[in-house]
């Protein structure tokens, strides 16, 4: 067992080491190298690359946080010189928080640079807040409030107690507003373009109603009258069979017409194609009317009164002041109690 100690506190050592002394230097044009800082020498960096490898790269090619990040590694972390010259060094960079650490760590060191660190950290605040109002500012120039209250909460949250804390939450709280405005504007446009879709689907949808009106009701009742026409010249013809099949068969026509109408009309938001459609179910109505009197009429003159009375009822149902069909039930009725009584 303690052979297995041994070798797993070795590896956590190596492990340990590795993950203190292996960097990712990330260079301005963005590329990242990874290596282990081995020293700075004529202002480069020279990393170890690993099997016996080494590069070195000018300071002024790396972006301010790798600067450093190599130049803490490196730096005798007991000199109070060394943290203040790397506190100037990243405030200058605008690195703040790095800032604050190296001269806190320096003050700590040696107490003679407390008053000077004091004033090197309010400035370093004073620096941070104009930085961060500035961009906040832009961004709100940008429109992107979002971004701006993001910047300016994170200010606010970590200097509660600044002097320019007023002036931070004065612009949140403008930035708030902007925002709320343009997710009201945004919702607005969204509720513009919602009605105009649905207006268009409104209007592809009577489109499509006012010519369904036409194939399947105005078409319809028009061949009706043909129809009609038809049955009168059978009738005249005594072709009483040829004469019924023309009105049943204008009749069907009626009827699919009407269903198709009704429906119509309870869809239709069309002021004029509601107006055309209730005077077109007048039409078709009293065409059904029309056509049940022809049939009554016309089996009446057969003698089948029966049948005569079943159509003659269907149009006094549709037009109870119906005077035609009235009249003739009446004569049929009183035709067929004289022949009950010639009978008796």
């Amino acid at each position: 067992m303690k052979p297995k100690i041994a070798f797993a506190t070795v590896f956590l050592m190596l492990a340990l080491t590795a993950w203190i002394w292996g960097s990712q230097i990330e260079l301005k044009n963005g590329t990242i190298i990874e290596g282990s800082v081995k020293e700075i020498k004529n202002d480069k960096v020279i990393l170890d690359l690993g099997e016996e490898k080494e590069m070195g790269i000018a300071l002024n090619e790396l972006k301010p946080h790798s600067v450093y990040t190599v130049r803490q590694q490196l730096m005798d972390d007991s000199s109070a010189q060394e943290h203040w010259t790397l506190g100037e060094y990243c405030l200058s960079n605008k690195l703040y928080d790095q800032s604050r650490n190296e001269f806190e760590k320096a003050a700590e060191i040696d107490e003679t640079l407390k008053d000077k660190a004091d004033e090197k950290i309010t400035l370093i605040v004073e620096e941070e807040y104009t930085a961060a109002i500035e961009n906040a500012v832009e961004l709100m120039k940008q429109n992107k409030y979002e971004e701006a209250l993001n910047i300016l909460q994170k200010l606010i949250g970590k200097y509660p107690d600044s002097k320019y804390a007023e002036e931070a939450t004065k612009a949140a709280a403008f930035a708030t507003q902007m925002i709320r405005h343009n997710m009201e504007e945004e919702s607005k446009i969204k509720e513009a373009e919602q009605k105009k879709k649905e207006q268009e689907q409104l209007a592809k949808r009577e489109t499509e109603l006012k010519k369904k009106y036409l194939n399947e009701v105005v078409k319809p009742v028009k061949e009706v009258g043909e129809l009609n026409a038809a049955g009168l010249e059978s009738e005249g013809e005594n072709n009483s069979i040829q004469a019924d099949k023309s009105y049943k068969k204008a009749l069907e026509k009626l009827a699919a017409a009407k269903t198709s109408l009704i429906a119509m009309l309870d869809q239709t938001r069309d002021v004029n194609l509601l107006s055309e459609g209730r005077e077109k179910l007048r039409e078709i109505n009293g065409w059904m009317v029309t056509l049940y009197n022809n049939l009554g009429q016309l089996w009446a003159m057969e003698l089948n009164f029966r049948e005569a009375i079943k159509w003659l009822n269907k149009a006094l149902a549709l037009d109870p002041s119906n005077k035609p069909a009235s009249d003739l039930k009446v004569k049929i009725i009183e035709l067929e109690a004289q022949r009950k009584l010639n009978i008796k």
